[in-house]
């Protein structure tokens, strides 16, 4: 997974990638995908939704923190300090009691050129519907 993740942009002339299915299992191999966001913010929008299916887990995999692709998640987030992925905590809101939403994380790069204008566009809309901006 770590060379293809590396060398995917120079492959493909993609348009900003806005959202991100992982199948990969294990600690190691979603570890070396997170790669892909190294890349440069210009290959990527502001917010990227990033889907991860062994999130969870069952009573068999226990699933936590410490392993897996959790692990992974927590080692980029102290490794990159204008970059985050976080859970989508608005689906999880919106879709109480069902498992898939505990899988869509979203990923942020603060020092993205798009971003005050995505912000300015949030602000702007929360105002016309009556939402006090501060």
């Amino acid at each position: 997974m770590k060379k293809p993740a590396a060398t995917f942009f120079e492959k493909h002339d993609a348009a900003p990638v806005g959202c991100i299915f992982h199948d990969l299992d294990f600690y190691s191999s979603t570890r070396d995908a997170l790669t892909l966001f190294d890349a440069g913010s210009d290959h990527f929008l502001p917010r990227t939704f990033v889907y991860f299916d062994d999130i969870t887990g069952d009573e068999m995999s226990l699933f936590n923190k410490f392993t897996g692709e959790r692990l992974a998640i927590a080692e980029f987030n102290e490794q990159h300090k204008t970059q985050k992925i976080a859970i989508n905590h608005h689906l999880t809101y919106k879709y109480p009691g069902a498992a898939w939403p505990n899988a869509v994380f979203i990923y942020h790069d603060f020092l993205h050129s798009n971003t005050m204008t995505l912000l300015r566009k949030i602000c702007a809309k929360r105002s016309r519907i009556g939402v006090r901006v501060t």
